[in-house]
């Protein structure tokens, strides 16, 4: 049997569980982060109608911050669930 025959029979369903596994993380995790930009632009934007003072008192307890390091944890979560998938889906047989 011709050795690179043998390698590529070995490493063929190796790549294609890591490319299929890659695909559904960057699939879920982009569309996490399309999400994530959406909803802090409609929260950012629904903030910035509040009048001056109301403004003022939000900005001051932190909101915008909060909304930041909220979708910041979401985001962190989905990398952690896709590796855990990756990992899972390149190791089974």
């Amino acid at each position: 049997m011709n050795p690179a025959v043998w390698v590529l029979a070995l490493v063929a369903p190796l790549v294609r569980r890591i490319l299929i596994a890659l695909g559904v993380g960057l699939i879920s995790y982009g569309g996490l982060a399309l999400l994530a930009t959406q909803v802090r632009d409609q929260v950012l934007s629904n903030l910035s109608g509040l009048t001056g003072d109301a403004y003022q008192v939000v900005a001051m307890s932190g909101a915008f911050e909060a909304v930041g390091i909220m979708l910041g944890a979401l985001a962190a979560r989905a990398a952690l669930m896709a590796v855990e998938r990756f990992g899972r889906i390149a190791t089974t047989p």
